[in-house]
């Protein structure tokens, strides 16, 4: 089975070029917006990035978290903004699942918005609070089995990377589990470590805040991709 991989990005309103060549770039803040909950990796990513580029620019880079409706209500906000290069905006490959999902996508990403940069990579990892009886993966896969439509599981976003994930495991393995949204890998971190619910898929970074908790899940059986080993 293939790696699942999330992916960080930069995106802009489109039309940059209409900016006054004459004029210095940027000669007042910037807005980045981040379509997640605060502590996520997005959010922290966001955070790094613009603390560089402040650095870069001798200008402020001001974080906003706009969540919801997988990532589309923040980067709509950044399609809507003027296209003066003054609000940009980072998300995930999930927000491609997202649009292609919505009846009626708000915006096109293609043709509303330019792509800057690639900022990361991380691959998808299944965290599963302590309580749950297994060790492995291999045990996790059974356990799944043996217990059909009883099993919840987490990730970011409905229909987004951490569901895509989990349905296309469930579907390899012959197990069944009922899917439950967060707004943002913060949130369904959050939930697992309270055992609601009782496991997630995520991306990996997102190890660091549980590394920063107290505990209470297992480390990651392994990354998303070999659920028959372990």
């Amino acid at each position: 089975m293939k790696t699942f991989r999330q992916w960080i990005g930069v995106l802009i309103g489109a039309l940059l070029p209409l900016l006054v060549a004459a004029q210095v770039f940027p000669s007042r803040p910037v807005t980045l917006v981040v379509p997640f909950p605060p502590g996520g990796s997005g959010d922290i990513t966001a955070r790094i990035l613009s603390e560089k580029l402040s650095q870069l620019w001798k200008q402020p880079v001001i974080i906003q978290n706009k969540a919801g409706a997988g990532g589309l209500v923040g980067i709509n906000s950044v399609v809507q903004a003027k296209p003066d290069g003054y609000t940009i905006g980072l998300t995930t490959a999930g927000i491609t699942l997202v649009l292609v999902q919505s009846k009626a996508a708000p915006f096109n990403l293609f043709k509303d918005l330019d792509a800057v940069s690639l900022l990361a990579t991380a691959p998808m990892v299944l965290l599963a609070n302590n309580s749950l009886p297994i060790n492995s993966a291999k045990e996790w896969v059974a356990y799944v089995k043996a217990s059909p439509d009883a099993l919840f599981y987490g990730g970011t976003a409905q229909g987004g990377i951490g569901n895509l994930a989990g349905e296309l495991i469930m579907l390899q393995v012959g197990g069944k589990m009922t899917y439950v949204p967060f707004q943002g890998g913060a949130p369904a971190l959050a939930a697992v470590l309270a055992n609601q619910p009782p496991m997630a898929f995520l991306d990996r970074p997102q190890l660091l805040l549980l590394r920063l908790s107290d505990g209470g899940i297992q480390e990651p059986l392994e990354p998303v991709g070999n659920p028959g080993e372990g």
